[in-house]
């Protein structure tokens, strides 16, 4: 019985699927702090207040937060981030082909945050989101 069980964890342990399933815990855990630090509205760790002290919930600031204050930019950067980081770890490029889990985890990880941070720069243009990451791209366009 023992020997079964170990052989489902190893083919689990090195599969894509765990790759694909591990990445995206990381990124739904991850992406509203990432919020926090592209936006610089507030947005924290779960265990911190999550999206409680975001700026889209003060009504006397005069920027709200691109992802929080429309469902189609938050929904669509979000998804696309996670998607992407889904996508390359269970895809065969050559770097991840007969890689470790590791490997595939990082290189996921990896697409995620540029991904984010692409569609984050996006959100923050179309929206004139002066602060975080789109303050870099809004004021030096204007």
């Amino acid at each position: 019985m023992h020997k079964k069980v170990s052989i489902f964890l190893d083919y689990f342990a090195s599969s894509k699927k765990c790759a694909a399933a591990i990445n995206l815990v990381i990124a739904a855990i991850v992406i509203t702090p990432l919020c926090g630090l592209l936006f610089q509205c507030g947005c924290n760790w779960p265990w911190n207040g999550l999206n409680d002290f975001c700026n889209y919930y003060h009504p006397e600031a005069i920027h709200k937060c691109p992802w929080c204050s429309s469902l189609v930019s938050g929904l669509f950067s979000c998804s696309i981030s996670i998607l992407a980081g889904i996508w390359v770890s269970i895809s065969d490029f050559p770097s991840t082909t007969g890689k470790t889990l590791i490997s595939r985890l990082f290189s996921g990880f990896f697409a995620f945050l540029i991904m984010a941070a692409l569609t984050a720069i996006i959100a923050a243009y179309l929206q004139d989101y002066p602060e975080g990451i789109g303050g870099l791209v809004v004021n030096n366009l204007a």
